[in-house]
């Protein structure tokens, strides 16, 4: 995409490069619009989580196509975006929620693969027992992502489009991040006498 936009027709991003060509990004969002831009996000990214979750009783197929998938969308953007100068205004627009929505997303595929390999491959188990244990494991994860993609969310209405500036955004991706990390990290481990 850096070097060639053609590619912006195979990955269905014609209406992006457009812009992009035209030097506009569609990041800036009026303020009477964020909450339903906000509400609209919020649903997308849920409804991928769930996708990518789902797609592992497909043997983890649908799973990874979903999580290749988006990483070609994203990576075409941003190669879109470098070709046409745009790269650091789109840049700052994502980095704070591109950290918990893009770990989210990892989360979910994640959960979705471990479905998959339940279905390859079950042990001493029956497969439907051990689809049965793996998504008893992994359904907790997709509804712990649901609350932090609302926070992702709220942060790509209402902050990113902002006019604050970038350092600030990147430091509500890197807190962000880090109460994330942190979360996962630490949680559910028992203390140590």
């Amino acid at each position: 995409a850096v070097h060639d936009t053609s590619i912006a027709a195979w990955l269905g991003l014609e209406q992006h490069e457009a812009m992009m060509r035209q030097g506009d990004l569609w990041t800036t969002i009026p303020p009477h619009e964020r909450p339903g831009t906000s509400s609209f996000i919020m649903t997308h990214n849920i409804q991928v989580s769930f996708l990518a979750f789902a797609g592992g009783a497909l043997a983890g197929l649908l799973t990874t196509y979903v999580l290749m998938w988006n990483g070609l969308i994203l990576g075409g953007v941003m190669g879109l975006a470098a070709h046409y100068g745009l790269a650091d205004e789109l840049g700052a627009f994502i980095i704070g929620h591109g950290v918990i929505e893009l770990s989210e997303i990892f989360i979910a595929g994640g959960a979705g693969l471990a479905l998959g390999w339940a279905i390859l491959h079950p042990g001493f188990l029956r497969r439907r027992d051990a689809l049965a244990l793996a998504a008893r494991q992994s359904v907790r994860l997709i509804i712990g992502s649901i609350p932090i993609l609302i926070v992702a969310g709220l942060i790509e209405g209402f902050i990113s489009p902002s006019a604050l500036p970038w350092p600030l955004k990147a430091s509500v991706g890197v807190v962000t991040g880090i109460g994330l990390y942190a979360y996962v990290s630490l949680a559910g481990r028992s203390r140590r006498a």
